[in-house]
């Protein structure tokens, strides 16, 4: 969940001081990892900013896709185009999760769509229809 928190609050910070965004240069938060409280006040922080804002600012993506991090491509994006990459971006994490959890917690009971992308359960829905 650290990971995933991570990610918003990288996309809020870029965001709100207009430089170029980039998931790469985070800093691991081990308490966040540790205190459910941490972690559920920087979730409500990026809920209230998403919420509460009408961006409209254009960003700079920077990516670097070699070894040494040393290359990196600046490319034209905006926050609706990142707002849904951290949302695919955290159902493919809470997907880790839950095989974690269903493996070494299996009386734990997630909802049956946990880390299930919303393309899949719309193609069961509809194999089940039918």
């Amino acid at each position: 969940m650290r990971h995933i928190i991570e990610f918003y609050d990288i996309l809020i910070e870029a965001y709100k001081e207009n430089k170029p965004l980039s998931y790469d240069h985070r800093v691991h938060c081990s308490e966040t990892e540790a205190s459910l409280v941490l972690a559920l006040q920087r979730l409500r922080k990026a809920l209230n900013w998403v919420e509460s804002e009408q961006p409209t600012k254009e960003l700079i993506l920077v990516v670097s896709y070699d070894s040494e991090g040393k290359n990196s491509v600046s490319i034209p994006s905006s926050i609706d185009r990142e707002l849904i990459y951290n949302i695919e971006h955290a159902i493919h994490h809470m997907a880790i999760i839950r095989i974690a959890i269903e493996k070494e917690f299996p009386d734990i009971k997630l909802h049956k769509n946990f880390g299930i992308a919303y393309s899949t359960i719309r193609y069961r829905d509809d194999l089940c229809a039918h």
